[in-house]
């Protein structure tokens, strides 16, 4: 995910725990296949600077219900 969300071609992510799918704003190409959407899995280490990265390239964020280290990353950027 690391290479995309800088450059701003993340539309949308959805994150439940520590799994993480989101969707392209355009098709891109990845070895010979062609993709809009993504999965990937976070590291178990807290990473403080993801949501405001996505929040900085106006991704789309969805949390799920789980109750997960990125929850409560989450939580702890609200006012």
């Amino acid at each position: 995910m690391g290479q995309v969300d800088h450059q701003g071609k993340v539309a949308s992510v959805t994150l439940a725990s520590l799994q993480v799918s989101g969707k392209l704003k355009q098709e891109e190409t990845v070895g010979a296949r062609k993709v809009t959407t993504f999965q990937t899995t976070l590291p178990q280490q807290e990473d403080k600077d993801l949501l405001p990265l996505l929040r900085d390239q106006h991704v789309d964020v969805t949390v799920t219900a789980e109750h997960g280290v990125i929850e409560q990353l989450a939580l702890s950027f609200l006012p």
